[in-house]
């Protein structure tokens, strides 16, 4: 299959930040958790960042929060 991620955007320090927008109806189907564990496993070996978005995430986060803290989290780890 073919993975055709929704953003992709080069943060101010080189990083790349790939997003993946989901509604709540796509989560959970198969074709979606392919997607996460390719995006993760790409993520973790390239040094850059993958983030499954949805609306609202599990903790009430709207996509700016879940964008920052999937940015901050990983400033964080260098």
């Amino acid at each position: 299959d073919r993975f055709y991620p929704d953003f992709v955007a080069k943060l101010t320090d080189g990083r790349i930040l790939v997003v993946e927008y989901k509604g709540a109806g796509w989560l959970g189907n198969p074709d979606t958790d392919e997607k996460t564990i390719l995006g993760r496993v790409w993520a973790e070996r390239s040094g850059n960042l993958f983030l499954l978005a949805t609306k609202k995430d599990a903790v009430g986060r709207d996509l700016t929060a879940q964008i920052n803290s999937v940015v901050t989290t990983a400033q964080n780890q260098v």
